[in-house]
């Protein structure tokens, strides 16, 4: 079928955290919201006709798998991303946040050192510091238009005697929009296997890369890293399904995969409501996927030319994969809640803090383009307006 994903649908009524948790309650003219990594493009209709059905059936019990999930799960990896799994080696959480919790816990012990990448998404940070670990910044190279990774710090992470036990690599990446080549994603895996260092690689936006670049899966790297290594992704960004709480995880190991899945025994699981929809999505729901990306390959290209145009001093840098457009908003000579606080009130765009990311978000935002190309024109227009002083 043909997706309209220039109609503008009202979510308040249904509680949306990107709508509904504003600084104040959204009114038209006000606050636009492009912050949370959440879509306003409507989900495929496979995905809304296995719900109904599910609703219509009016039992709602203790449910196992649908039929075909881990089946559509093996079936995704290997016509997307070239990785042949066996279907034994995934899980189900209720979300790939609740699996870096679940990680940090099953392969580290209080005081061990986890390595993240800065900037990256703020949940990395939080999944290592609330429970007890210490937090070990690896941060990426920026020479002013993109962010590569800088192994000869990495390398230097390991001169200590208690080396770090885990590093969580988010790929493709949240804020910077890199799309990891297979030369660094190798010299990656050599490090991480001459230190012993299990690899958990969130691949949640691995779906959505622009450009002719190629989103290579950690699974690919071979058997010996596959042996070191977890994947944890969703369908929720490629087809907005995050609030169904579904999420899979990869571990081909099986030393590691009964260490992971023991941190979940009571705790949450995926959804059934989820796991029809991750079903629904990875079996009936190619065109969607295909649509989707020519329609944000449209909004990109668009924010992009204001950014290099309308927008100056600003400079935003093209995402090579993911729907998130990261913004560097130093030459405005701002603290950053003076910044935040100018978009908020000046600009009244909702946007996120790149400091969240980070110390290396530090005069950045991040902008969400999953939306109406008319919500990111209006956005640009007010955005205009607002830096004329500064030109």
């Amino acid at each position: 079928m043909q997706y309209n994903f220039d109609q503008l649908v009202d979510r308040l009524p249904f509680h949306s955290s990107k709508w509904n948790m504003n600084t104040r309650p959204y009114q038209p003219g006000d606050l636009i919201p492009l912050w949370v990594a959440d879509s306003d493009l409507t989900s495929p209709e496979a995905v809304k006709n296995a719900i109904k059905a599910y609703a219509e059936h009016g039992f709602f019990g203790y449910t196992t798998n649908p039929t075909n999930l881990t089946s559509a799960v093996k079936g995704w990896l290997h016509r997307m991303h070239k990785w042949d799994i066996e279907e034994s080696w995934l899980s189900f959480p209720g979300g790939v946040v609740a699996s870096l919790y679940a990680a940090v816990r099953a392969y580290t012990n209080p005081g061990d050192g986890v390595i993240i990448n800065d900037p990256v998404y703020p949940p990395f940070a939080a999944a290592v510091r609330s429970q007890g670990r210490e937090l070990i910044w690896n941060p990426l190279a920026f020479d002013g238009t993109r962010y590569v990774l800088d192994f000869d710090q990495l390398r230097s992470l390991f001169n200590v005697p208690n080396k770090p036990k885990l590093m969580i690599f988010c790929s493709p990446h949240n804020a910077a929009g890199r799309v990891w080549t297979w030369e660094e994603l190798t010299t990656l895996k050599e490090i991480m296997l001459e230190h012993g260092c299990i690899l958990l690689s969130d691949e949640i936006h691995f779906d959505l890369v622009w450009d002719n670049h190629e989103h290579i899966t950690a699974g690919r790297l071979g058997k010996d890293m596959e042996n070191q290594m977890l994947m944890v992704t969703a369908a929720s960004k490629t087809f907005n399904v995050a609030g169904l709480h579904a999420s899979y995880a990869v571990v081909p190991n099986e030393e590691l995969r009964k260490k992971f899945t023991a941190q979940f025994m009571g705790g949450t699981q995926a959804s059934y409501v989820g796991k029809i929809a991750l079903e629904a999505c990875y079996l009936h729901s190619d065109d969607y996927l295909v649509q989707l990306k020519a329609y944000i390959t449209k909004n990109i290209d668009f924010l992009m030319e204001a950014f290099n145009t309308r927008l100056l001093p600003l400079k935003a840098l093209r995402p090579e994969g993911t729907y998130l457009v990261w913004v560097d908003c130093r030459a405005l000579n701002m603290d950053q809640k003076a910044l935040m606080t100018w978009f908020m009130e000046d600009v009244k765009l909702r946007l996120n803090d790149g400091t969240t990311f980070g110390p290396a978000g530090q005069g950045f935002v991040r902008f969400n383009m999953a939306t109406p190309l008319s919500l990111i024109s209006e956005a640009v227009d007010r955005l205009e307006v607002a830096l004329a002083p500064y030109k």
